[in-house]
């Protein structure tokens, strides 16, 4: 029971980053920061631009999940949070999907301001060398 509900979690985590992957890959995804500091210190900190930003985006794994997805409000689709170890930063990510029928996401970034736990890594199961 416990692998179907790991294996679950990472297909649901999977098919969300399927479908933001082709998103963010279309000239209509925001980036969002709120605060906007955030997301800029952020940047500055890791020595990235837009584009770097976007390469470490498309990386992102199912196992690199950490919370969602959690109801924002009647009109906005749900918002999933993952995480990424960028040289010795922790990188929050915050997506939020439009509608089907608009091609958009909303994403918000910032460095973790505490570690954040990663539910799919730490249910799967270990391999025996």
């Amino acid at each position: 029971m416990k692998n179907f509900k790991i294996n679950s979690a990472v297909t649901e985590a999977g098919s969300f980053l399927t479908e933001f992957k082709a998103r963010l890959l279309t000239p209509l995804v925001f980036f969002c920061t709120a605060p906007v500091c955030k997301g800029l210190k952020a940047l500055c900190k890791l020595g990235f631009t837009n584009h770097n930003l976007t390469e470490h985006l498309l990386a992102l794994e199912p196992t690199d999940f950490v919370q969602g997805p959690t109801p924002v409000a009647d009109d906005m689709p749900p918002l999933w949070v993952f995480g990424r170890n960028i040289y010795t930063s922790e990188l929050r990510v915050e997506v939020s999907l439009g509608p089907i029928h608009h091609p958009y996401a909303c994403i918000a970034y910032s460095i973790a301001e505490r570690p954040m736990t990663y539910p799919l890594r730490q249910l799967a199961p270990k391999h025996k060398p």
